[in-house]
């Protein structure tokens, strides 16, 4: 039995229906459910300090001080938010489009009016700089709020952005849509078509459901004969409506083969067996096989375990999920909204996978793990398709105490794999985060990792050092990579000269 733990109940972004005092049924595990408070809540990101200094645009953030690390083949930190509010961004995908690898979009939670909202940015430079696309934030119509942004390009060049929006209230009574936007010049946003999935409890009186953490991909691969197929999943958590008691939370997968106008299902992903589910990210092989990879808390005890779910028919079936290896979760204490956090710290951390396929059907995971008593990034192969995975081994380089952690992995055209992680390096008080990127050449072990933030950030700003995102993202090409993280290290001052830092969606491109 897992234990009880008081945390928020929310499984979505629902601040209205917190309740902290609730315990959590039996075999709910704090860092697989949502509760993301964090969005009604901006009141920390008040702290002012007159004699900081006003940064604009492109700018890169406030250097904190640059600790020792190669940086001739790293470009310029860089911000990709165009707002010049005391308000913060975090949660950062970043894809790339595969005839144009200087066309990218990238997305945040983007709290610029105060709630959250789905933030989407983009350049066509490789990366040297950024513009908001349409308004720089979209929601559906009637939507309160949205986040967990995720973005992907088509093989034609389309860029679509996926995210959530949502109506607080309780778990089984709120509205939460997963919906699509759509650009073809990076400048304008349009909606995709219909929202991927709506979730209001439909014919089901006694139950409720709430959509959350989706991701999203596009089959680019020239051999499949599904090219061009959108993909999103999702966690589906159901709720009894009466005591808004936790049931379940599958995942599940819709499609759209005309760019986003329509969508199919959703299709389930986990078995009924493998029904505790949190944090999928889909993936195309070279012929339009579809991997899911997601963590998994059946009969796991307070820990997970990495699984992937496969299908051969473009998404509408998968077979029973394959194990990769155990999750052992980073979790030295909980927090005050009972969330998983490091020792020293109060930000809630998770150990969500991250997946990506090589172009000859290599398929790669990474994930968070904490087996060695400390954060480490964690990495396993597949060769046959997904079916045998190889031993578990640790990317970063640093095996000292530092805890590593947010990991997320792309691969090249050229089959070279990269992997972003931010480090919680050897500071005072062990406070700062530095942003790190380890390549593998071979795609099997990793060298020495490089230092890509051009100085540490504080994730303890905002929020009341609770909240800085629950993922990270990284692209790359042959031409280059590009890692992207929420920083706080840029100054931003209002014309009163109220003065103080603010999360970011900040970004570097790199060369090799």
């Amino acid at each position: 039995m897992k234990p009880w733990f008081p945390v928020a109940v929310c499984a979505v972004l629902a601040a209205a229906c917190i309740d902290h005092s609730r315990a959590v049924a039996p075999g709910i595990r704090a860092d697989l459910i949502g509760g993301d408070d964090h969005i009604f809540d901006l009141s920390s990101v008040t702290t002012v300090d007159p004699s900081l200094k006003n940064q604009d645009g492109n700018a890169p953030p406030q250097d904190g001080g640059n600790p020792p690390g190669p940086a001739k083949n790293i470009g310029p930190n860089v911000v990709e938010n165009q707002d010049l509010t005391f308000f913060p961004q975090n949660e950062t995908p970043i894809a790339l489009d595969p005839n144009n690898p200087n066309r990218l979009l990238s997305g945040a939670n983007d709290y610029r009016h105060d709630l959250a909202a789905c933030g989407i940015y983009a350049s066509s430079d490789g990366g040297g700089t950024w513009n908001d696309v349409g308004e720089g934030t979209t929601m559906p119509p009637g939507a309160v709020a949205g986040g967990d942004p995720a973005t992907a390009f088509g093989p034609d060049g389309t860029g679509y952005h996926v995210c959530l929006g949502f109506t607080p209230a309780t778990n089984a009574t709120s509205t939460t849509v997963v919906f699509a936007s759509k650009t073809t010049d990076l400048k304008t946003l349009r909606p995709a078509g219909t929202v991927i999935a709506t979730v209001l409890g439909g014919a089901e009186p006694l139950v409720g459901y709430f959509n959350d953490k989706e991701f999203v991909t596009v089959d680019t691969r020239p051999m499949s004969p599904h090219r061009g197929r959108i993909y999103v999943t999702w966690t589906r958590f159901k709720f009894n409506r009466a005591d808004d008691r936790y049931i379940e939370s599958p995942i599940v997968l819709s499609y759209s083969d005309d760019g986003g106008a329509t969508w199919s299902g959703p299709h389930p992903v986990s078995s009924p067996d493998l029904n505790f589910d949190q944090g999928s990210v889909p993936a195309v092989g070279p012929n339009g096989e579809v991997y899911v990879v997601f963590e998994n808390g059946n009969g796991t005890g307070f820990n997970g375990q990495a699984m992937v779910a496969k299908s051969l028919d473009g998404g509408n079936t998968f077979a029973h999920p394959v194990r990769i290896d155990a999750i052992i979760e980073i979790c030295d204490h909980f927090n005050t909204d009972g969330r998983c956090a490091l020792k020293n710290s109060s930000w809630r951390v998770n150990s969500f996978p991250s997946i990506a396929v090589g172009p000859t059907g290599t398929v790669y995971v990474v994930w968070g793990d904490y087996r060695s008593g400390n954060a480490d990034v964690r990495f396993s192969r597949s060769t046959d398709g997904g079916a045998i995975w190889s031993n578990s081994t640790i990317v970063n380089s640093d095996l000292s105490t530092a805890d590593q952690v947010y990991p997320w992995i792309a691969v090249a055209e050229n089959g070279v794999v990269q992997v972003e992680f931010q480090q919680r390096d050897d500071t005072p008080g062990n406070r700062l985060l530095n942003t790190y990127l380890s390549t593998s050449m071979s795609g099997q072990s990793f060298g020495k990792q490089l230092l890509v933030s051009s100085g540490p950030t504080d994730p303890n700003i905002g929020f009341s050092g609770t909240f800085i995102g629950d993922y990270n993202g990284v692209a790359a090409s042959a031409h280059g990579v590009h890692p992207v993280w929420t920083d706080a290290r840029r100054v931003v001052c209002i014309a009163t000269r109220q003065c103080r830092k603010q999360q970011d969606a900040v970004t570097a491109t790199v060369t090799f």
